[in-house]
């Protein structure tokens, strides 16, 4: 017998009739994951300066 697992978070990235981009998620554990392409589009940026901006976190020591 397999125990079942939890459900993960949940992440659901889309954009209203309007145009609006809007972002509903589900917690696990207090923790909210997102691709870098899923921040680019919450952000309206592109992939690449959020690559800059994570580069540059580490790079300063943030974390």
């Amino acid at each position: 017998m397999t125990k079942s697992k939890r459900p993960t978070g949940e992440i659901i990235l889309y954009q209203t009739e309007n145009g609006q981009t809007k972002l509903e998620v589900r917690l696990e554990d207090e923790t909210v994951w997102l691709t870098q392409q899923q921040l680019a589009t919450l952000l309206q940026t592109s992939k690449q300066n959020i690559s800059l901006h994570i580069h540059n976190i580490y790079e300063e020591g943030e974390l």
